[in-house]
């Protein structure tokens, strides 16, 4: 127990440690109050389920009353007209069983145990999009630390020209046009690095928020992501679509409209109710000659014995006409099964077209991840290139400037491309896991 609570609180001590995705989406799927709450409607269907199947036991009821009557009334144990007050006692036992009701007690215990079943797969459905959600957040802080990393080089690179260049305007070698033309490309680096931080914090904020926990400007995250963690699924090699658990979700219901159709069809039949009862009571009404001559209540004890009785019925209830409100729920029942059928094939072909969608996706980002290489190494050479010619006087600061642009524009959008494609790559293996 001490072991479970001290795991739960790790992501809480001051994240003294970088988080790894894993930590992330255990800390989420503890504190995710979706999560809890399915937690609850499975133990509400387990009771319901469990309510049902008592249904079948025979109830038994026992009771006491103790009661006086003013006025002319029939004594309840002598049958006898008594016009003063009487004191009575009565107790008793009664038990009732349902013999036979058209089966519709066994078809409801069926759909509640199927309803228990539908709870778990919504609750492997909630943590499997807490998973995706997390997953992406967690990616987004990771790609924008990236972006933070190579604002800060374009930083870097503007600012030994800024101090380059003006070494060469104090020795004038260069104009303050030139020097102002830099300082303004600085400028623009240093808003461009303080956008990348704001969109990293707010990056956190949002995994934060995702985690249920307090916001904290010390957390941080593992790099979790590599190039070898990225490949291709062959969706013929995974679990089957019908396995999945929306799929699976959709057949519990159809299978449990089954039931209940049929446990609806059972009210056409006759039903056959046993009770029994069983019980004795005391009179002060109920009285004998006593040694004295006179007239005294019966003892107690001798009235319960003498009044003790006990009885068995059996009922038989047969439908004959009730406005055809049982016709009518069939039939309602019936095209909420036609609806099942339906939603199942629609449920199918949107996980199928996503999926297919997902697995194109990612083969796609993968080829474009190699043409995006190629466009990084040239535009590397094309910066260095112009470097060079700058150093040497053959191109102006515009032209490096523009060679610097497409060199971050082409880093970019590589790590985009490869943080895609590893998102791509996990959420069809949360799919198929």
């Amino acid at each position: 127990m001490k072991i479970c609570i001290l795991f739960i609180l790790i992501p809480f001590l001051g994240y003294s440690q970088p988080l790894t995705l894993d930590q992330c989406i255990d800390t989420a799927i503890q504190n995710n109050l979706t999560i809890r709450k399915s937690h609850i409607t499975t133990n509400s269907a387990e009771i319901t389920y469990k309510n049902s199947k008592q249904n079948l036991i025979p109830s038994v009821n026992g009771g006491i009353s103790h009661g006086y009557n003013w006025g002319q009334t029939i004594d309840l144990f002598t049958n006898q007209f008594a016009t003063d007050r009487v004191m009575y006692d009565n107790f008793y036992f009664n038990s009732s069983f349902v013999l036979f009701s058209g089966l519709q007690n066994y078809y409801t215990i069926k759909a509640n145990k199927i309803l228990v079943q539908e709870s778990e797969l919504d609750w492997q459905i909630t943590v499997r999009n807490v998973k995706i959600d997390v997953t992406s957040a967690f990616l987004q802080v990771l790609l924008n630390k990236e972006i933070v990393k190579l604002s800060m080089k374009s930083i870097e690179k503007s600012t030994v020209q800024f101090e380059r260049i003006k070494e060469l305007v104090n020795a004038r070698q260069a104009t303050e046009f030139e020097l102002s033309e830099i300082e303004a490309q600085l400028q623009l680096d240093r808003y461009l690095q303080t956008k990348a931080i704001n969109d990293l914090q707010y990056s956190k904020l949002l995994l934060q928020q995702l985690l249920n926990v307090s916001y904290s400007e010390n957390f941080e995250l593992m790099n979790g992501f590599s190039d070898t963690t990225v490949q291709i699924v062959d969706l013929e090699k995974t679990t089957s679509i019908s396995d999945l658990p929306e799929v699976l979700k959709i057949d519990l219901g159809i299978q449990s409209q089954v039931y209940l159709l049929k446990s609806t069809r059972g009210r056409y039949y006759p039903s056959l109710n046993l009770t029994g009862s069983m019980g004795s009571g005391y009179s002060e009404n109920n009285k004998i000659l006593a040694d004295n001559g006179e007239f005294e209540p019966k003892p107690f004890r001798e009235q319960v014995n003498s009044n003790f009785y006990q009885s068995v019925v059996v009922t038989i209830n047969i439908p004959i006409f009730n406005k055809n409100a049982t016709r009518n729920q069939v039939k309602l029942k019936e095209l909420e099964l036609e609806s099942f059928y339906l939603d199942k094939q629609s449920e199918y072909n949107q996980l199928k077209q996503k999926l297919e969608q997902l697995s194109m996706d990612i083969s796609n980002t993968s080829i474009q991840i190699e043409a995006l290489e190629k466009v990084n190494e040239s535009a590397l050479l094309n910066y260095s290139n112009f470097q060079i010619r700058y150093e040497n006087g053959e191109a102006t600061f515009t032209q490096l400037t523009e060679a610097n642009n497409k060199l971050f524009q082409a880093q970019s959008d590589l790590l985009q491309a490869k943080y895609q494609l590893f998102f791509k790559q996990t959420v069809l293996g949360f799919y198929y896991e």
